[in-house]
């Protein structure tokens, strides 16, 4: 009976205790990358701001700059098999419906074969213009020379001084 009573009139242990932790935050932690995170280079320190340190530290291309210069799509996932081929296929070999991304390339692809006709169609009806105004430029020059006055005889000026 004593264990009953002393439990009444002791204080029990709480269930739930409370301690302090700290925080983290993540929104920033790609900068830890970029300038590290040792002694002296918290977030809030100055050296971060310089203006030496962005130009140093400049953004990496991932292999961008190499397949520009070898005439490629400068991201790899742009191009290739898997972005150009049907998503899946039905079991006699026809192509299944688009994806939404793959009607959206069909669209971007035929606006620019179209501004590549309307182009080409200004190219041709500028040289059009261009053939069409020399022959009338000759034609003005022959009539200009057949309905110019002729000389009627042989002698020149210069016979009848």
């Amino acid at each position: 009976m004593s264990f009953i009573i002393g439990s009444l009139i002791r204080p029990r242990a709480p269930l739930i205790r409370f301690a302090v932790c700290e925080t983290i935050s993540v929104r920033n932690a790609s900068k830890d990358n970029r300038y590290g995170s040792e002694e002296g280079h918290g977030r809030k320190n100055e050296a971060k701001k310089e203006r030496w340190i962005r130009k140093q530290m400049l953004n990496r291309t991932y292999g961008g700059d190499w397949r520009e210069e070898h005439g490629l799509e400068r991201n790899p996932n742009k191009q290739g098999p898997l972005y150009d081929i049907p998503d899946w296929s039905y079991a006699d070999g026809t192509p299944g419906i688009p994806s939404f991304s793959q009607v959206s390339r069909l669209v971007e692809q035929r606006q620019y074969a179209a501004q590549i006709k309307e182009a080409l169609d200004l190219i041709k009806f500028s040289e059009n213009a261009i053939k069409s105004k020399a022959e009338e430029d000759d034609n003005a020059r022959q009539t200009f020379a057949e309905k110019k006055l002729k000389p009627k005889g042989n002698r020149s000026f210069s016979d009848l001084l």
